[in-house]
């Protein structure tokens, strides 16, 4: 995963609030009183700083409903989270190669569960396709 810009964190802090309903006018406010923290903290956190607290990143993910993974690199990891345990994304590829007769060698095996954790209905899409390619 690569490591992102501060501006770019800026825009995903001010994209995701914009979208839940917080207006730019009174947004700082509203958040230090929420967070409980100083002017420039929040000032910090809107012009792409991630807290230095871990706790206090989880808390403001919390109360404002953002994937701490997307704040701080762009790309979320919680929706794999919400419907399924990453243990199970490996049971579903040995289970999909007992239901087609079919084998993964390891690279294989690795390209489907990357695009099972990055989207779970185009990876079940991408694993389908290969269906024919593994039948010999």
């Amino acid at each position: 995963m690569e490591k992102i810009s501060k501006e770019a964190r800026a825009l995903i802090i001010d994209k995701h609030l914009t979208e839940i309903g917080i207006p730019v006018y009174g947004r700082s406010t509203r958040i230090r009183n929420d967070m409980k923290a100083t002017a420039a903290t929040v000032a910090g956190w809107l012009s792409g700083s991630l807290p230095s607290d871990f706790v206090t990143g989880l808390k403001f993910s919390d109360i404002y409903g953002i994937c701490p993974w997307f704040w701080a690199k762009g790309i979320s990891k919680t929706g794999l989270r919400e419907s399924l345990d990453y243990k199970l994304v490996a049971i579903y590829i040995r289970k999909f190669e007992k239901e087609h007769d079919v084998f993964l060698t390891d690279d294989q095996f690795d390209e489907v569960y990357e695009a099972l954790i990055k989207n779970w209905g185009e990876g079940k899409v991408f694993a389908q396709r290969l269906i024919p390619f593994l039948k010999h």
